[in-house]
């Protein structure tokens, strides 16, 4: 099982790391949803149905949902975003026992308004929220998962940087 646990770490870090590189969105959203649904299976089989495996399935889900609009060029309707936001709520705030896990809504949500973003830099910009967020929840909580938050979190500086545009 260990191993299990390092491979699926691995991998959704990689994803991680990745996703914020991509060139288009749908890109982004692939990655994203990829590294969220192994997040989920971390979460079912090592700690099993909880808040954090609802939270990963929403963002499943709002990804996937996404990757497609993106393909077709369309937009998400406003109803839409609310319910994906009061899910995001919902879920993160039933894990919520001490005041650092404000830290993992306050994640969801800048990933929630990462996918609700039409063009790359904004995408970027929030998952670099989500990351530097999700960098002060692991030295707080003393998390094994602090490094791949550091890596992710400069990969999303990185392409904040390569992507801009040159005046």
């Amino acid at each position: 099982m260990e191993l299990l646990a390092q491979l699926l770490g691995v991998s959704i870090a990689v994803l991680c790391i990745l996703a914020t590189q991509m060139k288009r969105k749908w890109q982004m959203m692939l990655l994203s949803a990829t590294a969220n649904l192994l997040a989920g299976i971390n979460y079912l089989v090592f700690v099993g149905f909880s808040n954090a495996f609802m939270v990963s399935m929403v963002a499943v889900v709002q990804t996937t949902v996404d990757l497609f609009k993106s393909l077709k060029g369309k937009e998400t309707p406003k109803a839409e975003k609310i319910i994906y936001l009061v899910l995001y709520l919902t879920f993160g705030v039933l894990g919520v026992k001490k005041p650092v896990d404000w830290l993992i809504v306050l994640a969801s949500l800048t990933f929630c308004l990462a996918v609700f973003c039409k063009k790359e830099q904004g995408v970027r910009a929030f998952m670099v929220g989500n990351a530097a967020t999700n960098v002060v929840y692991t030295i707080l909580v003393n998390s094994t998962t602090l490094y791949s938050q550091i890596f992710s979190l400069i990969s999303g500086v990185i392409a904040l940087i390569r992507y801009r545009k040159k005046d």
